[in-house]
């Protein structure tokens, strides 16, 4: 793949505990999509790395995800450059 990638999320039918994720096209209540962290990546530019986090968080960040229309990678690599901003090597 040589062009951008544009991730779409799918979100319909999404449920998680009692709640269900909105649809992409119905505007989010709370919450408004987060800035791009960065230029568009190619899908060659990602690989796989497994994390092990406590399930309460893993639920809330698969919510908030599909609230904001993002897929949870993009979510942790975000998170990943803040906490690499936060701690530079020394």
């Amino acid at each position: 793949m040589d062009g951008p990638l544009h991730l779409v999320p799918a979100v319909e039918g999404l449920r998680v505990g009692d709640q269900t994720a909105q649809s992409a096209a119905e505007p989010a209540t709370s919450a408004q999509p987060a800035p791009a962290a960065g230029p568009v990546a190619r899908e060659s530019d990602w690989v796989q790395m497994g994390a092990y986090v406590p399930k309460k968080i893993k639920q809330a960040l698969k919510v908030r995800c599909a609230r904001l229309g993002i897929e949870m990678r993009q979510a942790c690599a975000e998170a990943y450059r803040a906490w690499l901003e936060k701690n530079p090597a020394p």
